[in-house]
């Protein structure tokens, strides 16, 4: 898969995302965890050469920032949805005798 940009604060990071890693992250997301599965997923999938400058953005006090990091995971996840509108209707009746 090409790589994936995104640019925080003005500076694109460019993220070699495919479905495997976003299937790994969403397994590894539960009720007491968000943020490290998603500070982890940007910090495996970041072009190694760019892991130090992502760290700088998304760290506060040498922690994940937790809304940022679930923000951008998120981002990264968009392209696998795919074109697939989903939308929540009622069933349909039908009066059957």
């Amino acid at each position: 898969m090409p790589l994936t940009t995104l640019t925080l604060d003005d500076k694109p990071f460019d993220f070699d995302i495919a479905v495997d890693d976003a299937n790994r992250y969403i397994n590894s997301i539960d009720a007491q965890d968000k943020v490290a599965p998603s500070y982890n997923l940007l910090m495996q999938t970041v072009k190694p050469e760019q892991k130090d400058d992502l760290k700088k953005v998304v760290l506060i006090d040498g922690k994940p920032n937790g809304f940022l990091c679930i923000n951008i995971a998120g981002e990264l996840n968009k392209q696998f949805s795919g074109a697939v509108k989903v939308s929540l209707g009622k069933p349909s009746t039908s009066q059957s005798e």
